[in-house]
């Protein structure tokens, strides 16, 4: 075989090069890389490392699979019952609104229409719901004693202008007070049941 010379630069340079690859070939990261960059190359060339499957690294990676799944798991059990702690205290302030309207005197019917305040409004508190509630429907406005329309049994002037239980009082001079009291009464009591007050 005939002698090839080379300079001392070009000598040092293939002898650099050499003890590279020597140190990436010894350690096992970085042989592999080698190789896989070698196969690119050549693919046609056979190189166990490459070809055939590593078993420890297919253990390790089923292992890294597994640990990610636990972990995507775990994070979404986390998510899940914040969420139904989260429905869980929005139903009790809830209930507990509600459960202090009953007290406050609230009847039924204008319990619902606060639950469907709520609804259609996206609002959490029933007290918020129920002062929305009371914004829209106000209190009737209570008679005024010095009003004209005022009456009075020592003045019974304007006695045509008195309504008919009014009338009914004077006429009999409170003889039938009681009987014309109880009809008076079960009116006021329908009247009330059909308006749509709160209380």
């Amino acid at each position: 075989m005939p002698t090839v010379e080379i300079d001392e630069l070009e000598f040092q340079q293939n002898k650099n090069l050499r003890d590279t690859i020597s140190k990436m070939m010894a350690n096992p990261k970085s042989k592999r890389k080698l190789l896989e960059a070698e196969k690119i190359i050549y693919p046609d060339k056979k190189i166990p490392e490459i070809d055939e499957p590593n078993e420890t690294e297919a253990a390790l990676a089923a292992q890294r699979k597994e640990f990610e799944d636990y972990k995507t798991q775990q994070t979404e059990k986390e998510a899940k019952r914040e969420q139904e702690d989260k429905i869980r205290s929005l139903k009790a302030q809830k209930d507990d609104g509600i459960a202090q309207l009953r007290r406050d005197g609230w009847l039924k019917e204008a319990i619902e229409e606060v639950e469907k305040i709520m609804d259609e409004k996206g609002i959490l508190d029933p007290a918020i719901a129920a002062a929305y509630y009371e914004k829209q429907h106000p209190p009737q406005e209570p008679i005024n004693p010095g009003s004209s329309s005022a009456w009075s049994f020592t003045e019974p002037s304007g006695v045509a202008d008195q309504d008919d239980y009014t009338k009914k009082l004077f006429e009999t001079k409170g003889d039938d007070m009681g009987n014309l009291a109880l009809r008076e009464a079960h009116k006021a009591l329908g009247e009330i049941r059909n308006q749509r007050a709160r209380r």
